[in-house]
């Protein structure tokens, strides 16, 4: 996983790998973007990151993602945290990461029951592991996916420090 900044115009909006990995650690959701004949298909979708350079996703078996990813699986995934309107600068303190990588969709089964735990411990009560809930019956019920993720691009205004 590479951070990567020289895409960005504003050098002054470029988020440090730290704020990066905070952002990617504590964010719950993105917009997933897939290249579709019409251009692209974006949809917003819940991720866990295993703290290397994968991001797992789930779903369902069926449906256009899926149709989509079985063409090229190239994507990009938007993750936007903290934002506020600065009236006062008609503008926006914000922070943002675009991952670029490939998605995959067919897992082994042990890297399913992986990411499954992954995705499961990440919205579970630190004190009720959520791999409790793990069952043949939800492990065939959902799809998982893994983001190998290639690319990290962080940009952040920050909120001005009060004039004293």
């Amino acid at each position: 996983m590479e951070f990567v900044s020289k895409t960005i115009r504003r050098k002054d909006r470029i988020m440090d790998d730290g704020d990066a990995l905070r952002l990617l650690r504590e964010a719950t959701f993105g917009v997933l973007s897939i290249p579709s004949e019409d251009g692209a298909y974006g949809v917003p979708i819940t991720y866990a990151w295993d703290g290397g350079s994968r991001l797992y996703f789930h779903c369902a078996h069926k449906g256009r993602k899926l149709d989509l990813l079985a063409k090229k699986n190239q994507v990009s995934f938007c993750i936007v945290g903290k934002t506020k309107v600065l009236y006062e600068l008609a503008s926006m303190a914000y922070e943002s990461l675009i991952l670029e990588g490939t998605l995959e969709t067919e897992l082994s089964d042990e890297e399913k029951w992986h990411g499954l735990a992954v995705l499961i411990n990440r919205f579970s009560d630190e004190s009720q592991p959520g791999t409790k809930f793990i069952d043949e019956r939800m492990f065939n019920r959902v799809k998982v996916m893994r983001m190998d993720v290639a690319v990290i691009s962080g940009k952040c205004r920050r909120e001005p420090e009060p004039s004293a």
